[in-house]
């Protein structure tokens, strides 16, 4: 509270300088932002989330950025603390839950460009322990502490091991080369391989065998260790460890005698934690992860830390803030719309529906469909539009409902047109700028030239594009006379300017290509884009060439057919529902993986409402199957010496 008062001292000051410099129009804009914070503050109070420690998040994510932009949406879920601070308490919890293998990495390697660090491989397990009494030390769970290191993966992961191992290989070697350049002195010694740090190794086998004498030396020593459930799932148990960790859970709530005010505590530097958070609907689970920033030499000692952080992200302040919102749109008279009740639960489902189709780690992102491009909030929104249409939620618990998903993806299919009228509109801009510029900057034109290339301007042409906009886009609103009209009369002069433009052709395009047949199987019948004026025929064929070269250009279909892209759509469903089974309910085929590497467009995947999706669970892999399948050349002596021969001979293959 002193740090508190100290601020509130600082405003004052603050209100009287820009009292004095701007006059009272100042103070009243900050004493409305200081109310509104103060508001905020009583909120957060009546909901029993307000933390004596103060902490911030710098989490990463399976979903790229969708952490940033949950923060900036929701700012109260920040707050900052550092070592040096006094008086802060951590909330209790019953279960503690380590994701190991970032504990292991931050450990061996904590800086990649550092081609001079060295380390041994016992210094590497006693800061490990450091790491982990330290984090013990942190939380003191009540009943349960589990330690997951990541097993064998599905083979839908695997793919991403194998590109993240070849890029560790290839990022060493710059470095090294870079080092050598400058003259830096290298140590004889072998730097540590991180692509050890794989189910299988010997390197992972001694660390586990360690680990079980820790845990029988704390037990035995530390009585804060003592009269609890200990779990170390090491590398020999199949699974990522932050999936192990939530079976865990699954099977815990499904015992009769299990409490549901379990307070859950999570810590892992994985990228999907959030969304496994957000698919427990645990009412009080939080995610933490701590940030350490050591100094070369300091970091050996793994005792002085720099600057200390924690990440705590609690679920249940978040529900309420998502209900909160919701409460509000209500008022508005939008949830009233909704033919079935509303659960806030179902929508939290949803949430992480949509957020898989920015792209994780199984599967890529659609196209242009991007976070950074405002993709989550076009994707809310579109949800919002659509919802009351439905006759229920779109993820079921995991299980995805093709009819509703169908129908969602066909309205957000709009944005594929968007975004390419705004690319060809882009295009025709700086067209015309380079056009401007060599005329502007020419040197031997000469005045009659220039008189006789511009045309004189009629207004004629204006009416004549409107006829002929308007004869064009006829059978497209002939169902709703009074909406198109509407439209037509709206359209601003610069979509006129885009349709005149669009007769000579975008990129290339041949007005007269209507009757290409390698376009043929792009048809998108429904084209008209709800009274969208600049989408004519001609931008329509415009935008089949343009899919036609994405998918010749990423997938190698020189003339893709209806049974190719009908593929790719039931491809890229089937992808989303093995990925909302793995989250909520654990992995339901170990073999299965997404076949490509891009995914098709929105408005291709269409028509999957009665698609039959059978998963065959199979088997796990075996721990050196995976080493073969991910392992570089380079990293050849982490396999056993009868794999080795085998690994090289598939690496010549490759190359």
């Amino acid at each position: 509270m002193a740090s508190e008062s100290f601020h509130f001292k600082r405003l004052g000051f603050t209100l009287f300088f820009f009292g004095i410099c701007f006059g009272k129009t100042m103070i009243r804009i900050a004493l409305i932002w200081l109310y509104s914070w103060r508001v905020l503050r009583e909120i957060r109070e009546s909901l029993g989330i307000i933390r004596e420690a103060r902490v911030i998040f710098v989490l990463k994510m399976g979903v790229p950025k969708f952490y940033r932009w949950i923060s900036e949406r929701y700012p109260c879920l920040s707050e900052v603390i550092r070592d040096e601070q006094v008086g802060f308490h951590i909330p209790e919890f019953d279960n503690l839950y380590l994701d190991m293998n970032g504990i292991i990495h931050a450990c061996s390697h904590p800086d990649d460009e550092d081609v001079s660090f060295r380390i041994s491989e016992e210094q590497i397990f006693r800061d490990i322990f450091n790491y982990i009494d330290f984090l013990f030390g942190i939380i003191k769970p009540k009943r349960v502490f589990f330690m997951a290191i990541d097993g064998v993966a599905p083979r839908a992961k695997m793919n991403q091991q194998r590109a993240r191992r070849f890029m560790s290989v290839k990022n060493a070697e710059e470095a090294l080369n870079k080092a050598r350049k400058k003259g830096v002195q290298i140590p004889d010694e072998k730097p540590f391989d991180s692509n050890c740090i794989t189910p299988g190794t010997q390197f992972m086998a001694r660390l586990h065998e360690q680990l079980q004498y820790f845990v029988q030396m704390k037990v035995t020593t530390d009585s804060c260790w003592q009269g609890l459930r200990i779990y170390l799932s090491g590398h020999n148990c199949p699974g990522e460890g932050e999936h192990k960790i939530m079976d865990f859970i699954r099977s815990e709530r499904s015992r009769s005698d299990y409490d549901i005010n379990t307070r859950h505590c999570l810590y892992g530097l994985d990228a999907d934690l959030i969304m496994l958070g957000m698919c427990s609907h645990e009412p009080h689970f939080a995610l933490l992860r701590e940030e350490v920033k050591f100094g070369r030499q300091k970091h050996r000692s793994g005792k002085h830390r720099s600057v200390l952080r924690f990440i705590f992200i609690k679920w249940n302040f978040f529900k309420s803030l998502t209900q909160f919102e919701n409460s509000m749109k209500h008022r508005f008279k939008f949830w009233e719309k909704l033919p079935f009740d509303y659960d806030l639960e179902s929508v939290i489902d949803d949430w992480v529906l949509m957020g898989f189709l920015v792209g994780n780690d199984f599967i890529p992102h659609l196209p242009h469909v991007h976070i950074h491009e405002d993709a989550l909030p076009l994707l809310y929104a579109t949800y919002n539009e659509v919802l009351p249409q439905l006759d229920g939620y779109i993820n079921e618990a995991g299980i995805l409902n093709l009819k509703r998903f169908e129908v969602f993806l066909k309205n957000f299919a709009k944005n594929d047109r968007k975004n390419f009228i705004e690319q060809m509109d882009d295009e025709a801009y700086l067209s015309s700028k380079r056009t401007s510029n060599a005329w502007r900057n020419s040197a031997f034109i000469s005045q009659q030239n220039c008189d006789e290339s511009l045309q004189p301007f009629d207004l004629s042409d204006i009416e004549k594009a409107e006829s002929t906009e308007k004869d064009s886009h006829k059978g497209a609103f002939d169902s709703d006379s009074n909406s198109s009209e509407e439209c037509i009369e709206s359209v601003s002069s610069r979509n006129l300017t885009a349709v005149r433009t669009s007769s000579h052709g975008y990129f290339g395009l041949d007005k007269n290509s209507d009757n290409d047949s390698s376009t043929a199987v792009l048809d998108d019948e429904s084209y008209e884009n709800d009274c969208d004026i600049s989408w004519t025929p001609v931008v329509n064929r415009a935008f089949k060439n343009h899919k036609r070269d994405y998918y010749n250009n990423k997938m190698k279909y020189s003339n893709i057919s209806k049974e190719e892209l009908r593929e790719q759509a039931e491809g890229y469903i089937r992808a989303i529902q093995w990925n909302l089974h793995y989250y909520y309910h654990g992995c339901c085929s170990w073999s299965w993986f997404y076949p490509h590497h891009y995914a098709p467009y929105i408005s291709d995947v269409s028509d999957f409402a009665e698609m039959k999706m059978n998963f065959e669970l199979n088997e796990p892999f075996k721990p050196f199957e995976q080493l073969l399948a991910v392992l570089p050349a380079a990293s050849a002596d982490c396999l056993p010496p009868p794999y080795r021969v085998i690994n090289l001979e598939l690496f010549f293959r490759i190359i």
